[in-house]
């Protein structure tokens, strides 16, 4: 599982983002059976011609959604642009976000912080 905080000053909004193609269980699922590459190009193949952002967009999602549980907690992000990328869940409510994480976790879990030599803030849940 991956924990990610995401805080846009500017930017968003400036790319256009599909409707939703799958969701991101299916995503992970079909991409864990069938392999990134094949998933990328059902993808392609059903939502027409991608631009540049949109292939590279495309195959990280895929690629992400495969090897991990991805929680995103994005409070300036509106919800609809992330279900649109179909890879992740986001939250905007950190507490809700947190309860999802112990929901997956297992009870010894090892916890890595990123990136190193930043500021992060960890909070200890007993």
């Amino acid at each position: 599982m991956l924990i990610a905080c995401l805080y846009c000053a500017i930017g968003v909004g400036d790319m256009d983002l599909r409707p939703p193609l799958m969701t991101p269980a299916l995503t992970s699922l079909l991409a864990k059976e069938l392999g990134t590459e094949r998933v990328v190009a059902i993808r392609e193949e059903l939502q027409g011609e991608f631009s540049a952002d949109e292939k590279f967009m495309n195959q990280m999602v895929v690629e992400v959604a495969r090897k991990y549980k991805l929680l995103v907690y994005a409070p300036q992000i509106p919800k609809e642009a992330g279900d649109k990328i179909g890879a992740f869940e986001m939250y905007h409510d950190v507490n809700a976000l947190m309860e999802r994480a112990r929901q997956l976790a297992p009870k010894n879990a090892t916890v890595n912080l990123a990136p190193v030599g930043s500021i992060v803030y960890a909070k200890l849940v007993e």
